[in-house]
């Protein structure tokens, strides 16, 4: 039996349940974005959206026409949606935000570069004495949660990165590559990393890993 569409055309009329629930969740997580076919899981159920110039129509996983609403009602519903707080926004623009972000993440690599050195410092010096642990490892794992395979991380992060291999501030050579990347030139040469800029996406830098470990690969054939 073919199921009804229900259509929602007046800005007072009021949805079923689900569909309530549905367009709530269009509303703040998919509404504002590009594109006219979006595609979203709400209560484990997949739904498809096509927006027209008119209505924008909801539809099941399998392209079935469940319900459509009318565009200017959900303009107004949008907006007060946004008005009360039920959708956050962000008063910067994109490139003021991913500026902002790469300022942080930047600081997030001298970070770890100074981690690094502290867990040095517990390593070979006498701090741990009066901790009751047995070495970094145990220290760090009981204290912070980090185990050996990233204490080791951090502390070749700061063997390679820091200033005279041994110090609590990143080279300035280094500087805004930010911590991901720094992870990817670990496992590089000097010679490759000294040709590398802080321009270079993460992924240009793990393509280029991935060519040395190919190259590798055949030089060890």
């Amino acid at each position: 039996m073919k199921t009804e569409i229900r259509h929602y055309t007046a800005a007072e009329q009021e949805y079923g349940e689900t569909d309530s629930k549905v367009v709530s969740d269009y509303l703040k997580n998919y509404y504002a974005g590009s594109g006219t076919r979006q595609e979203m899981e709400i209560l484990g159920q997949t739904y498809k959206v096509l927006r027209r110039d008119r209505v924008t129509v909801f539809y099941d996983a399998d392209g079935n026409t469940l319900f459509d609403v009318k565009n200017e009602k959900l303009d107004g519903e949008y907006s007060r949606m946004s008005s009360s707080g039920g959708i956050r926004k962000y008063t910067k623009t994109y490139a003021e935000y991913k500026a902002e972000l790469d300022t942080e993440l930047t600081k997030t690599a001298e970070g770890f570069v100074r981690i690094g050195y502290l867990l040095k410092v517990a390593r070979d010096t006498d701090i741990l004495r009066e901790s009751g642990y047995g070495s970094v490892a145990d220290f760090a794992k009981a204290e912070y949660g980090i185990d050996k395979t990233q204490v080791s991380r951090f502390i070749r992060i700061n063997d390679r990165f820091s200033e005279d291999g041994n110090s609590d501030r990143l080279r300035a050579e280094y500087q805004g590559y930010g911590y991901a990347k720094l992870i990817l030139m670990l496992q590089l040469p000097d010679a490759i990393n000294e040709e590398l800029s802080p321009g270079y996406s993460n992924s240009e830098i793990q393509t280029i890993k991935e060519e040395v470990d190919a190259e590798h690969q055949v030089s060890d054939i």
